[in-house]
């Protein structure tokens, strides 16, 4: 991890409930990681995309939005989109202080340079999420028969 984007991010990683951070790019590729293990490169082979589907389905589902709190648990992840289309991700065990984590962020994408490398590693660039398939029509309350359209009695026919 290169050592300016280690002093870009020492805003975000000093505050006491943040256990680590990372930085994505408008891909999913990650370009910043403090993670410790056991959340090393792997986690971004499926983390890019998780985001970038997280944050366009809540786009065309509800009102845009460009940070969020996500509980895991034990763990509060923190996601924040700024500039560039690139993502900021604080990893917490306490509850996090989102004030603090805002302003850091701010801070932190104000400071980034436009151009910036992914971290090289094994984690592969994410591609975005295939469309879901096609729900099958349901077969009736318990799998067998059609529904009636009758006004009578019995729904099966």
């Amino acid at each position: 991890m290169p050592d300016d984007l280690s002093r870009n991010f020492k805003v975000l990683n000093d505050l006491p409930m943040v256990d680590g951070a990372f930085c994505l790019d408008a891909e999913g590729r990650p370009l910043y990681s403090s993670l410790q293990a056991p959340f090393g490169m792997q986690v971004f082979d499926e983390l890019g995309n998780a985001v970038l589907t997280f944050f366009d389905g809540v786009g065309e589902s509800y009102t845009p939005t460009d940070e969020c709190v996500l509980d895991f648990g034990p763990y509060k992840l923190y996601l924040r989109r700024g500039a560039h289309d690139r993502t900021i991700g604080a990893l917490c065990s306490q509850a996090p202080n989102i004030t603090s984590l805002r302003v850091a962020c701010n801070l932190i994408f104000r400071s980034l340079p436009e151009t910036l490398s992914p971290l090289s590693g094994e984690a592969p660039s994410p591609t975005k999420a295939a469309k879901p398939a096609e729900t099958p029509e349901p077969k009736g309350l318990f799998g067998g028969g059609k529904p009636k359209k009758s006004s009578g009695g019995g729904i099966w026919d």
